[in-house]
């Protein structure tokens, strides 16, 4: 969900800057761990001794705990329609996702969902590490986190975000596309391609 079907960063940099004293841009987030790169830039600016009594998981919960984040998120241009065009079509839609180790977190990502696809059938899997998204048997698997990306059962697809531009220049010959629309038409072309030729879509 976050980063392919909704604008996850602009609301975390916000709240980032504020807490810590910042001034990170988008751009400057080149590793998918945010929380990660928050320690290292507290360390430059501040010093080790008072990045030290960060932690990861900590960081996260003081960024999103506040009443209704997730439900507040901004969808990506397109990326509703592209979800429901692949419906149409007759995918059988799932979204996979981490939620954060915060009680509200799960609730809110299902509820945001269930506003935004209630005209369609869909399945939710929830994970508990970034890299089991991959071990779900799937025909395509759209992603923004290379480490989901990774041994993709199916047909991998990267949405281009500044914290994957390593992943895309070091495989070139993966697909990547720069919004969910783009995927969406990716999918369907290979969709026509795979039954025109009456070939399987797993490991395609």
């Amino acid at each position: 969900m976050d980063g392919v079907l909704c604008d996850f960063v602009h609301p975390v940099l916000r709240n980032i800057n504020a807490l810590y004293d910042l001034d990170l841009k988008q751009e400057e987030i080149v590793i998918p761990n945010i929380s990660k790169l928050i320690i290292q830039k507290v360390e430059s600016k501040f010093g080790k001794e008072v990045a030290s009594k960060l932690e990861e998981e900590e960081i996260w919960l003081k960024i999103c705990d506040n009443e209704d984040y997730f439900l507040n998120l901004r969808a990506f241009p397109g990326s509703v329609e592209a979800v429901k065009e692949l419906y149409q079509n007759n995918f059988e839609i799932t979204f996979i996702t981490k939620p954060l180790d915060w009680e509200k977190s799960t609730s809110e990502k299902m509820e945001w969902l269930a506003k935004r696809f209630k005209d369609i059938k869909y399945s939710v899997i929830m994970v508990t590490h970034m890299e089991d998204k991959h071990k779900v048997m799937t025909d395509f698997l759209i992603e923004d986190d290379p480490r989901s990306l990774a041994g993709a059962y199916g047909v991998g697809i990267c949405i281009e975000r500044p914290w994957n531009q390593t992943y895309r220049e070091e495989k070139p010959h993966k697909i990547s596309v720069p919004s969910l629309k783009e995927a969406a038409k990716v999918i369907l072309a290979t969709r026509d391609h795979m039954i025109k030729h009456n070939l399987d879509f797993i490991g395609f």
